[in-house]
């Protein structure tokens, strides 16, 4: 590592502080803020994480609802402020070293342990534990620097955790489309069987009406000829009933001569009889 790496105002990585004061000191070199993160489910806000934040709400984090507290280009003051509200885990306006570790970590900058207590130690001035933003103010005034690679890499990680939450939320619509439509499909296939089975059902009416209908129209030819033989009948028995009526008028006029007969005959039996009767009152 280059010993010239310039860590504070106008002060090179060469200069070696004692611990406990407040002056700049040999840091190793850490990664970019354009490096990967150490957790892809950091997310800086005072030190939580998306994971422990979907445990406590039970939901997947919406992109639309991650808002990044974290200006693409800050202020100076805000950078400050920002980064100590980072450190500040307990927000009670103190930095601890557990806090000050964690995040660190977090932010996938590897310092090792001994480089991180020595880096508080620096900024906890009364070494009580307890970190006042004024205290911190004047730290952070000897490392810019680490300040800068602190907030990109928070800014970084609320941008990637929006990036990863908008992926996963367009896997998730993925899904939820392919779903609605095996859904959709299966609905399909399900009236497309209902439909198929509803043809056949209408197929087999329309056989049966045809067959009734062939059976109503076998009966009607039936009917016909049965009234067609009704007329026959009908035609035949007119004409036997004029042949009787001829019979009888042939047989009315057949006994004209012989009732004539008869009563001529009965005219002269009558004439006799008068005769004979004549007769014997004669003698």
């Amino acid at each position: 590592m280059p010993s010239s790496v310039i860590v504070g105002k106008g002060l090179s990585a060469s200069q070696t502080p004692a611990r406990g004061g407040n002056r700049p000191g040999t840091l190793p070199r850490f990664p970019s803020s354009e490096g990967s993160l150490t957790s892809s489910t950091y997310i800086p806000s005072r030190g939580r994480s998306l994971e422990s934040s979907a445990v406590d709400t039970g939901l997947r984090p919406n992109p639309a609802t991650i808002d990044n507290r974290f200006p693409e280009f800050p202020t100076a003051e805000q950078k400050l402020r920002l980064v100590f509200e980072e450190l500040d885990l307990n927000e009670n306006r103190k930095v601890m070293l557990d806090g000050f570790r964690r995040v660190l970590k977090a932010v996938a900058i590897e310092f090792t342990p001994a480089t991180v207590e020595d880096l508080y130690a620096r900024m906890d001035v009364n070494a009580n534990g307890l970190v006042t933003y004024p205290e911190y103010l004047d730290w952070a005034g000897l490392y810019p620097g680490l300040i800068d690679a602190i907030y990109e890499r928070s800014r970084e990680a609320v941008e990637k955790v929006r990036r990863d939450a908008g992926i996963d939320t367009k896997r998730a619509s993925m899904i939820t489309l392919g779903q609605t439509e095996r859904a959709a499909s299966s609905r399909w296939q399900a009236a497309l069987k209902d439909l198929r089975t509803q043809e056949r059902k209408l197929v087999a009416l329309m056989d049966e009406i045809n067959e009734r209908k062939d059976e109503e129209r076998m009966r009607s030819r039936e009917l016909l000829e049965v009234e067609r033989d009704a007329d026959f009948a009908r035609t035949g028995r007119n004409s036997k009933e004029k042949d009787y009526l001829a019979a009888k008028e042939m047989e009315r006029d057949a006994f004209k001569p012989l009732n004539a007969a008869t009563l001529t005959v009965e005219k002269i039996q009558g004439k006799m009889q008068n005769l004979e009767d004549g007769l014997y009152g004669m003698q």
